[in-house]
């Protein structure tokens, strides 16, 4: 039998792997082919004069070569359309 690639690769599942929440990005840096992109989350910041201003805050960057991207895009956009309402069809 020979080896062959499949499109859906076996994960194995870890209890440690972190779990990112994200609202927005931020910092996207490309050098020597690798891409990262700051992922961010607003939190809220209680000034000197007791105002509160948003602050965006990183929780974790994303690093990778062009074809690590292309996957993620790939996946994010399949992810969209899982939340795509079908017409007709309760969601």
């Amino acid at each position: 039998m020979g080896t062959e690639s499949s499109p859906h690769p076996v994960v194995l599942a870890s209890e440690s792997a972190p779990i990112a929440y994200f609202e927005g990005t931020a910092g996207i840096l490309h050098a020597n082919g690798l891409f990262t992109i700051g992922v961010t989350v607003a939190r809220p910041v209680v000034l000197s004069n007791d105002t509160v201003q948003i602050a965006q805050s990183a929780v974790a960057f994303l690093k990778g070569n062009r074809q690590a991207l292309e996957v993620l895009r790939r996946a994010i956009d399949d992810a969209l359309l899982l939340g795509t309402p079908v017409e007709g069809e309760a969601n």
